[in-house]
């Protein structure tokens, strides 16, 4: 895994790291809605990362409330504007964290001879390690 090196570049501001961390990032992404990661908030929507890739989430209120409305488009990490890309590069130390949360819970469900389970044990040791070096 390249995660480390990754994410070092991306943090110095390397944006073509940042994304391709992102697609790295993917495979660590518990299955399911719930397990989004929050990217970035765009004012009209929010974009999140998951198992799938990312996502546009629009939310809004209904015409008669207090119903919400919610729509949600898939979204190719290669077409992020350069401003997004820097505004998640701040916020990835807290991505990195979040993501790891998910993957530790989701560790506690899977089958600990599988691939997935030590892929997933790996991951989440690389993260302690980066997230360890990058705080002291």
């Amino acid at each position: 895994m390249e995660i480390e090196k990754l994410y070092l570049k991306s943090i110095s501001g390397d944006l073509d790291s940042l994304k391709a961390l992102l697609e790295e990032l993917t495979r660590y992404i518990p299955p399911g809605i719930d397990n989004m990661v929050f990217l970035v908030d765009k004012g009209d929507y929010s974009l999140y990362l998951s198992r799938d890739g990312m996502k546009s989430v629009m939310v809004a209120r209904g015409e008669f409330l207090p119903f919400i409305e919610s729509h949600v488009a898939r979204m190719s990490i290669d077409r992020l504007k350069e401003e997004d890309l820097r505004a998640i590069a701040e916020r990835l130390p807290e991505i990195l964290r979040e993501i790891r949360l998910n993957a530790s819970k989701y560790l506690e469900i899977l089958d600990e001879g599988s691939g997935e389970y030590e892929d997933i044990a790996r991951f989440i040791s690389i993260v302690d390690e980066v997230l360890h070096h990058s705080t002291s």
